[in-house]
């Protein structure tokens, strides 16, 4: 039932509106995979389960059956019904995904992304009193919208047109909210309550930033500046490759991987045969804005260039279980310097980590995103699906990265310096 797949390379073309109710009892219980199913699951933690499944069918049924107005879109208030059941988890990375959305992620899957081609995330954040979730570019993909733009990792979305950005955690009683901090925090103008400047939310964000072939005007804060930015975003669809390479000077190769999506371990072994046959003997692996992906194209990725550990994850109930890699010949075994920044997420930390921790490669850049989530995606009948947080990857040597991100072995600023730097490291004689 459960498909294994990494979180958080999640396109901004995945998020749309789903506006939160509840469903009528038929057409819900005819989207999970069987009634008996759901309740045989909640079953396994008590009866408190049961009786809250329980409760929530009666409730549906008699929406069903008494509400006095035509429901004109159930298929609406169902997948409402749902998207707030996961809601309630308050994990910011667990979702209800559209039939729509879904398509979406099995098109990044393949290496095609839509909108603003970037991945969008929501992070905790405090200002003065208010706990607030900061709506944050935490990946660029190379070619896409955001890319042309100029928009980088790490930036922060204040503003969507005219419209101010703010998003709040699902438990948060709206009542409590500081409204004075609000207003400070977004810099909101005081005016007439007759123009009232309009909020929107995470959703509501993705859903404007979904749209190949709109324009939209973005101003995000970005570290180290002291104003904001702003810059205008044509909306597109790019198709994005999985691995580039090239060789650089001498001996020594390029390799991008850009994500680890399908085919993308095929991809890396070829590109390293043909750095061999133009005799490079060392080679800088390029995971700078990397967005993870798949676990099994990172294991694929990894057998080209090491052999054992590259990690653990960690479930609910479970002991750790190790994530192995056997060598696919011939392994790389030559020196490897490898490029991260705030864009490298999930498996490819993974990755980075393992290369580093075992001494197999020089990390070199800015601290890493600090994405160390396992999530599943659960397909229901009719095309849409769940997706759960599930696990916590951890390094080889058994540390959690998640929030904290990998630090690099020479911290570096700048794509050219960092190109620079890790040239010069694969370069030097051996000692």
């Amino acid at each position: 039932m459960f498909v294994r797949m990494k979180r958080a390379f999640v396109p901004v073309a995945l998020i749309v509106v789903v506006l939160g109710s509840f469903a009528v009892g038929r057409l819900l219980r005819g989207l999970w995979p069987s009634e008996g199913l759901l309740l045989a699951r909640f079953s396994e933690n008590g009866g408190d389960g049961l009786a809250h499944v329980g409760v929530f069918k009666t409730v549906l049924d008699v929406l069903d059956k008494e509400y006095y107005d035509k429901i004109s879109d159930k298929r609406k208030l169902a997948y409402g019904a749902i998207e707030n059941m996961v809601a309630s988890l308050n994990d910011p990375y667990s979702e209800f995904l559209t039939p729509e959305r879904r398509k979406a992620l099995d098109d990044a899957e393949h290496g095609i992304f839509h909108g603003l081609g970037a991945v969008v995330v929501r992070r905790p954040a405090r200002y003065k009193n208010l706990d607030y979730m900061e709506v944050t570019i935490a990946a660029v993909v190379a070619g896409g919208a955001a890319h042309k733009a100029g928009l980088r990792s790490g930036d922060v979305i204040v503003r969507v047109n005219d419209s101010y950005v703010f998003d709040l955690p699902a438990n948060v009683d709206l009542d409590s909210v500081d409204e004075e901090a609000v207003i400070s925090l977004l810099s909101l103008p005081r005016q007439s309550m007759q123009k009232v400047p309009q909020i929107v939310s995470y959703k509501e964000v993705m859903d404007v930033l979904s749209r190949d072939g709109s324009q939209v005007r973005l101003i995000v804060k970005r570290a180290g500046e002291s104003k904001p930015i702003e810059t205008r975003v044509t909306l597109a669809e790019v198709k994005v490759p999985a691995v580039e390479w090239r060789v650089l000077r001498g001996s020594v190769g390029y390799l991008k991987i850009s994500g680890f999506t399908a085919g993308c371990g095929e991809e890396v072994g070829k590109a390293l045969s043909e750095l061999r046959s133009r005799g490079c003997g060392a080679v800088v692996v390029d995971l700078r804005d990397n967005f993870g992906g798949s676990v099994d194209e990172m294991r694929a990725v990894a057998a080209k260039l090491m052999a054992g550990a590259v990690g653990y994850v960690h479930r609910k109930g479970e002991p750790r279980k190790l994530l192995s890699v056997a060598p696919e010949e011939p392994v790389f075994n030559g020196r490897i310097a490898v490029l991260v920044n705030q864009g490298t997420m999930g498996t490819a930390e993974l990755l980075a980590s393992a290369l580093k921790e075992r001494k197999l490669g020089v990390l070199v850049g800015a601290r890493t995103f600090g994405d160390g989530l396992e999530q599943a995606l659960v397909p229901l009948e009719d095309g849409s699906a769940i997706k759960l947080t599930v696990g916590k990857f951890l390094t080889a040597s058994g540390r959690d990265f998640g929030g904290r991100g990998i630090e690099p072995s020479y911290l570096v600023s700048g794509d050219d310096r960092q190109l620079a730097k890790a040239l010069e490291l694969v370069s030097r004689p051996s000692a």
